[in-house]
């Protein structure tokens, strides 16, 4: 049995050097992760060893061969919307604790996971728990992302304006890799435009209705992400990174940039900032893990 571990994970290991393949495989053994032992049972190996690279590669290979384009590229093949990537996201993420809002059914799994840690043992590796868990999200959303049919360049900026202006395969890729993020950005999307028609009426183009609803959604992803999270920076980052990369693809179709993200999101989020800040000594779940929250009524 041992040596037939070992031959999973060495076969593995090498995915970058050919075309990975899908597999449902399980392990009714412990596994080591970083050196952490858990238990894999009805999990996919692969999903602890795949990259970006390779979700990649493996995508457009079965996009290539679904639509018989022997010459796509990442840049000309289409992707799922970002409402079917949050249907993904939430489908994948009713398979795992949530870390963050633990209840007794969380923990419960998360003790089952991992057999051999202690509750202090297992606060002391939350952060390494939590990788675990989100390598197999994405190996999870990979495979409903791959039961959505795609086309090639002609659906391209159709299914993949994740928030008006250009579209393009990086916004997508850079929301798959950090699960839970589409949820954020979707939440934000939604509210904003529902500011923006509050306020104006509607969205009249590049005007000041227009600069509002960007304004609004770059401070809201931070929110809702943080939120989620319970980490102001990563809140902050993940907004600042994903409508730049938003921007740059508005850029490269000819739509002007429309906003100075960081001076909107600085003042949307300092009146929350104290508050988070006194939250933060909470307690998460029966781990004794730091807790803060948000509570800005207006956009709850």
């Amino acid at each position: 049995m041992l040596v037939l571990i070992s031959f999973i994970f060495n076969s593995c290991q090498d995915v970058g050097q050919e075309e990975p393949k899908v597999s449902s495989g399980e392990l009714e053994v412990l596994v080591d992760y970083k050196g952490l032992k858990v238990n894999h049972k009805g999990r996919a190996i692969e999903a602890l060893n795949y990259t970006l690279e390779d979700y990649q590669k493996l995508y457009l290979s079965k996009v290539s061969s679904t639509v018989g384009r022997v010459n796509a590229t990442l840049e000309t093949v289409s992707y799922p919307s970002l409402e079917e990537l949050v249907i993904a996201e939430q489908k994948a993420l009713e398979n795992y604790p949530d870390l963050y809002n633990m209840n007794d059914k969380d923990i419960e799994r998360i003790r089952e996971d991992f057999p051999e840690l202690t509750d202090e043992q297992l606060a002391e590796n939350i952060e390494l728990i939590e990788e675990y868990y989100e390598k197999n999200l994405q190996y999870d959303i990979f495979l409903e992302i791959l039961s959505i049919s795609a086309g090639t360049e002609s659906s391209l900026v159709s299914r993949v304006n994740y928030y008006g202006g250009a579209a393009c395969g990086e916004e997508f890729w850079f929301l798959y890799s950090r699960p839970t993020a589409a949820t954020a950005v979707m939440k934000a999307k939604e509210q904003s435009e529902k500011f923006e028609y509050d306020i104006y009426g509607g969205n009249f183009g590049q005007t000041k209705s227009d600069a509002f609803r960007h304004a609004a959604w770059n401070a809201l992803i931070a929110k809702y992400y943080a939120d989620s999270k319970k980490d102001i920076l990563k809140g902050l980052t993940l907004a600042q990174e994903f409508t730049s990369i938003h921007e740059l693809c508005n850029e490269k179709d000819g739509i002007p940039i429309m906003i100075k993200r960081w001076i909107f999101i600085i003042i949307f989020l300092v009146g929350s900032i104290f508050e988070v800040w006194l939250k933060s000594k909470r307690k998460r779940g029966n781990f004794g893990l730091p807790k803060s929250g948000w509570n800005v009524q207006m956009i709850m």
